[in-house]
């Protein structure tokens, strides 16, 4: 099998699709309206970038969840913002989130805008909750804000709140921006930055399942025709365990998902370990595109080898 090497990810900005990353568009649309229970805080702006000739930036927010719930559940939120250049309020996409029991504040996904956008500030526009299922294995918490999403929230508290921008005052300046076609050219660079953001962290991530280490390398298309397209999956797993000394034999389901939060496509690795602490393993999809956004790793029922 081919092995392609992964497009390296843009270095010091996170951008986020308009869209859920989750586990099933289902699971996400039957959760419990949580609007009550988000409440969207300050935003910050990260430093500019370039990306083939375009400015780009983002924005992250501070969002203080409850959780109700005696354990860690699934919240998927939905946000809508405003800028000193996109003044009409726009859909800056949904994403799915998982939150532990309790009161936290995590930082939101980077909203994507241009190079020269300034004062972004957001709201929920709808929030869903539901309860973890078997299949979303043990997702890991979603990291609280950072940097200088941090330094905001600390010199304002954790109770401040986006103030929404003047909707008359801002029409004019509104059509103007949504005119320009290079702002246009600056959304669809965004989006391709976005996807590739996202995908470097999957992919730099290293995979527990109890006694196993996994990390992937390869996440590649790997069809010849768009309508038949595969995706080629390889990495390494390695044993933490102490009995070494014993053949190994089981099977790993390695599932892409995209960012609206559906199931892109899923393979199941076959891990063979002969009495030794490593494996490389590869498998080939049944469908499958290069729009995948998140992974996840969980144990096969059955052994594919």
């Amino acid at each position: 099998m081919r092995r392609v090497l992964v497009a390296s990810a843009l270095a010091g900005i996170v951008v986020t699709v308009a869209a859920v990353s989750g586990c099933s568009s289902a699971a996400s649309t039957s959760g419990q309206n949580a609007s009550a229970d988000v409440r969207v805080g300050v935003c910050v702006m990260a430093e500019p970038s370039d990306l083939q000739g375009h400015q780009i930036n983002s924005a992250s927010c501070a969002i203080t969840v409850s959780n109700r719930a005696a354990s860690m559940r699934a919240y998927t939120i939905d946000l809508t913002c405003t800028s000193s250049e996109r003044t009409t309020p726009f859909a800056a996409g949904s994403m799915l989130y998982y939150v532990p029991a309790g009161q936290h504040t995590i930082s939101s996904t980077g909203i994507a805008t241009s190079g020269s956008d300034q004062d972004m500030t957001c709201q929920t526009r709808s929030a869903k909750v539901r309860d973890l299922a078997s299949d979303d294995g043990s997702p890991e918490p979603w990291p609280s804000p950072s940097g200088a999403l941090a330094d905001a929230l600390d010199a304002t508290g954790p109770d401040a709140t986006s103030t929404p921008k003047d909707p008359a005052a801002d029409a004019a300046a509104s059509a103007q921006a949504e005119a320009s076609q290079s702002a246009a050219a600056e959304a669809s660079a965004s989006g391709s930055a976005a996807r590739a953001t996202l995908q470097h962290r999957a992919l730099a991530r290293t995979y527990t399942l109890v006694d196993y280490a996994v990390k992937l390398t390869n996440v590649d298309p790997s069809g010849y025709d768009v309508d038949d397209q595969q995706m080629y999956i390889a990495g390494t797993v390695t044993s933490h365990s102490s009995d070494t000394g014993t053949m190994k034999q089981f099977g790993l389901v390695v599932t892409l998902l995209r960012a609206n939060g559906s199931v892109d496509t899923r393979g199941t690795l076959c891990v063979e370990l002969m009495g030794g602490t490593s494996d490389m393993v590869d498998t080939t999809t049944d469908g499958g595109t290069p729009d995948w956004s998140s992974i996840r790793i969980t144990r096969s029922p059955s052994t594919p080898c």
